[in-house]
């Protein structure tokens, strides 16, 4: 249902002190590579410290290190992983735009060390290095403190997916208002990724009871589409050259974009709002 799991790997040396403020220990972290446009290769590399990594932040005067303890293999990753233009803004680097982990160090003060945080959004894994390591070095200011009652490990099984599902969801409420009610059609696209999953299931714990599920893998996933809380699953959505359509949806989640986005705002109810996101 949720992004897949990468579990951390353990750290292997004592800590060493250095600069008072930054604490430096031996660690792994996955470095790819783009020998040539879309070939990818990849390293696991042993490194001391982040600045030995092919894209370390650098420029910003809040930062802090994180100890990672788990992240999400999103769709920007598998992009980044393949050797694929769009996301990454160069090669080499260390992909991975999402995590949890646990303070190391934060300059400001912010945070102490071992507090629990989340990182989710910015420009992690694609303007420079990323959470497919042991460490990460992220403005203080992008992280969140992990809220009491649950782990690192239930935060990324959310992850970023989840997050924007969440966002999604109550972008489409704001808009729409008193107008919208648990008995309207809804439509979620590609329903079986981790976006559309996750927001059928938070719609149908929210109370709305005409969810529409579009996927392109009907046969294999109806069953369980309809047990997140789906009322109905029909197929993928066609492109379509049409500008108007038979209203269908007072309310659409998208997070495939292009012909299918084109055609969903074709079938919106007029007064509807369509909440898109996605690369």
């Amino acid at each position: 249902m949720f992004g897949k799991l990468l579990c951390r790997s353990l750290y292997k040396t004592q800590a060493l002190q250095r600069n008072n403020t930054m604490v430096s220990r031996s660690f792994r972290a996955c470095v790819v590579s783009q020998p040539s446009k879309g070939v990818s290769s990849h390293e696991i590399v042993e490194v001391t410290s982040a600045a030995e990594l092919p894209q370390p932040l650098s420029g910003k005067d809040d930062l802090s290190v994180v100890k990672v303890e788990w992240s999400t293999l999103n769709y920007k990753d598998g992009l980044v992983l393949e050797g694929q233009p769009g996301v990454a803004k160069k090669f080499p680097i260390v992909p991975g735009i999402d995590c949890s982990g646990a303070i190391e160090t934060c300059t400001s003060g912010k945070f102490q060390e071992g507090d629990k945080v989340v990182l989710t959004g910015n420009y992690a894994g694609q303007h420079f290095d990323g959470c497919y390591s042991e460490k990460v070095v992220v403005p203080t200011s992008w992280l969140v403190k992990l809220p009491s009652g649950i782990s690192t490990k239930e935060s990324m099984i959310i992850g970023t997916a989840g997050f924007t599902a969440m966002q999604s969801i109550m972008s489409l409420e704001r808009h729409l208002g008193p107008k919208l009610s648990k008995n309207d059609p809804i439509l979620v696209t590609g329903a079986t990724g981790g976006v559309g999953s996750t927001a059928v299931g938070i719609l149908a714990n929210l109370g709305y009871t005409n969810i529409v599920a579009s996927t392109g893998k009907v046969e294999t996933s109806k069953e369980w589409l309809i047990s997140l809380g789906a009322k109905e699953v029909v197929g993928r959505i066609e492109p379509s050259k049409r500008p108007m359509s038979k209203e269908k949806y007072l309310g659409v989640i998208d997070s495939v974009g292009g012909g299918i986005l084109s055609t969903c705002l074709s079938e919106t109810k007029y007064g509807g709002g369509v909440a898109c996101c996605g690369v």
